[in-house]
């Protein structure tokens, strides 16, 4: 299964207590929804798991796992990612975008010079950010707005950024 046809929902962070339990950290838009998807996948769909919420902490849920009894199996699940088949979601609405369609995807602007390419999307609490890694390997964050990106194109993998301004400290530092 390619990444493109996944999505990351969790990370189990470690066990909570002797009973099994674990902590979940949720990526979802709303965080309690990651209970509510059925059956969890680890990254390379081998293993599935079924979540029932137990609790929460400051930015953490516990959760029981199916088959997960005690410390020691939970133990051994710190650290596993949670994903789901991205066709089991329901259709997004027009102008939103999955995080792993967007990484990978060419940076151009409007008279379509390239730039780089997404290597990651994040959100600090203020919107989504895209990290851009240059054709000279420098990093450029962009604000993932209508402003900023006007043109997403999911089919042809690019997406066009207004003007060239954001890389125009790339340009300054290769002039010195």
């Amino acid at each position: 299964m390619s990444k493109n046809d996944k999505i990351l929902m969790g990370t189990i962070s470690g066990p909570h207590g002797v009973r099994g339990l674990v902590k979940v950290r949720s990526y979802t838009e709303n965080p309690k929804d990651i209970f509510s998807y059925g059956k969890l996948y680890d990254e390379t769909f081998a293993r599935e798991f079924c979540l029932t919420f137990k609790g929460s902490g400051k930015d953490f849920f516990l959760a029981a796992v199916k088959g997960c009894e005690n410390r020691n199996q939970a133990e051994e699940l710190k650290g596993v990612e949670l994903y789901i088949k991205k066709e089991s979601l329901p259709e997004l609405e027009k102008e939103t975008f999955w995080h792993n369609d967007l990484i990978g995807m060419e940076v151009k602007d409007n008279a379509d010079k390239s730039y780089g390419k997404v290597v990651a999307v994040y959100n600090f609490g203020a919107g989504d950010i895209l990290d851009v890694k240059t054709d000279s390997a420098k990093s450029v964050m962009i604000p993932f707005t209508k402003n900023d990106v006007p043109l997403v194109n999911v089919d042809e993998k690019y997406l066009v950024v207004s003007g060239g301004e954001w890389f125009s400290s790339e340009k300054e530092d290769k002039d010195v």
